[in-house]
């Protein structure tokens, strides 16, 4: 640079810097065990994505991610119509839901998660969330996708069911001095393992004997009186 009347002078000029897009890879936050009862749904809806190549959202942008989740146990159901479903329906439970749209489509999306266990099951169950950026926003011709997979327990604890006593009539005829038999009577216990069932039935007068047959099951009488 020159110098005018004795100061210093400058010389401005613009230079260009070309970036070159670098696809990066989706990110999963959220997963964390999660606990509910038994036939108690949960909703799960802190599960979230980021991408930040995805600047455009909408159900028919070209750029677009996809998402699945699974469960090993229990099902799942997910009610959006901001993405599109490629394994499952909305608001129907199944054990695998794959559903792709953009970013902000998915994440709302994943907002509505609902996991419901087996019916009178309790246990340890995992959960795996996975989603792939489809190659979008990969420079070369490959267009090779970049995924992201986190998996974390669902912890079903047990609940008490009642018994239930079931009887196909609600009253019967008897004949003086002789026996009657109640078939049909059914004691209903889900939570049934392989111990013990005290049934006691009662009447003002009259006794109570058990089959042969039955007895031979494992089925004898503890009182009669």
């Amino acid at each position: 640079p020159g110098t005018t009347k004795g100061y210093a002078g400058f010389v401005n000029e613009t230079i260009h810097v070309n970036v070159a897009p670098v696809n990066d890879a989706p990110v999963i936050s959220g997963a964390r065990r999660v606990e509910t009862e038994e036939d108690t749904d949960i909703s799960i809806t802190w599960l979230s994505i980021y991408d930040p190549d995805f600047v455009y959202d909408g159900l028919f942008d070209k750029d677009f991610m996809t998402v699945s989740v699974s469960t090993d146990m229990g099902s799942l159901s997910l009610n959006s119509d901001e993405v599109r479903f490629d394994m499952g329906t909305p608001d129907d439970f199944t054990s695998h839901l794959v559903f792709r749209g953009g970013l902000h489509a998915v994440n709302d999306a994943l907002k509505e998660l609902i996991y419901r266990p087996p019916a009178n099951w309790h246990g340890a169950d995992t959960l795996t969330i996975s989603v792939s950026d489809n190659g979008h926003y990969d420079g070369s011709l490959t267009k090779t996708p970049l995924s992201h997979e986190r998996s974390f327990s669902v912890l079903v604890l047990s609940r008490f069911d009642p018994m239930d006593v079931q009887a196909p009539w609600k009253s019967f005829t008897a004949t003086a001095h002789e026996p009657v038999s109640l078939s049909g009577l059914r004691v209903v216990d889900v939570d049934s393992s392989h111990d013990a069932t005290v049934v006691r039935l009662s009447c003002a007068r009259c006794e109570w004997s058990v089959p042969v047959t039955r007895a031979a099951l494992g089925v004898s009488l503890l009182d009669t009186t």
